[in-house]
């Protein structure tokens, strides 16, 4: 039985760091935070093992932003190119916290 992937979790299949392992535990990252979007990672994961694999994952020479990306970018383009229009919105609001509460 093929597991149902969240949309989410979608978005970063097909990364490759050089191990599946990586690859499933990025998936499954995924999911847990686009599940609890709202929650700090100790929550999203609701286990300790489960933080814990996160930030090993996290703190693995192989595992970059950008080999993180290349999927979500990947479906992106695809979804892009289905589409018979885009909108690209730019905010272009700043932000100046100069310490005082």
């Amino acid at each position: 039985m093929t597991r149902q992937l969240t949309p989410i979790a979608k978005e970063f299949e097909g990364a490759d760091f050089g191990d599946q392992r990586l690859a499933a535990r990025l998936v499954s990252m995924g999911e847990a935070l686009g599940a609890r979007p709202d929650q700090v990672l100790p929550d999203a994961f609701l286990t300790e093992a489960g933080l814990e694999a996160g930030y090993r994952f996290l703190n693995n020479e192989r595992v970059t932003a950008a080999a993180i990306l290349v999927p979500h970018i990947t479906a992106t383009l695809e979804r892009s190119r289905r589409a018979d229009r885009l909108l690209v919105l730019h905010d272009t609001s700043a932000f100046h916290f100069n310490g005082r509460g």
